[in-house]
């Protein structure tokens, strides 16, 4: 299989509301398109779980879209709270999910 048929069969698999940003992704015009595609694909395409992505070893985690409200390595909200949130940090050890 080509190059460009494995982009086009990807596409045809993912949901229709995130086949703009995938393209735009593609065509290598903008990076934070391609973090957004990157990040809402590894999420399964629940948008809800891009913020409450619980993964700090991923190199996408800081600049994934909607991080101001999710917690990041050190347990602190992007808002600068300390998280009460179930997948809160301890002791800047990593995020914990579930």
């Amino acid at each position: 299989m080509k190059h460009q048929d494995r982009i086009d069969e990807h596409r045809k698999n993912m949901p229709r509301q995130f086949r703009k940003v995938y393209d735009v992704a593609m065509s290598g015009r903008s990076l934070r398109a391609a973090v957004n595609s990157q990040c809402i694909e590894c999420v399964g395409y629940v948008f809800k779980e891009v913020r409450l992505c619980c993964s700090p070893q991923c190199p996408l985690f800081l600049y994934r879209p909607l991080r101001g409200v999710s917690y990041g390595v050190s347990g602190v909200g992007q808002s600068g709270a300390e998280s009460t949130d179930s997948r809160q940090a301890d002791s800047g050890k990593g995020v914990h999910c579930g």
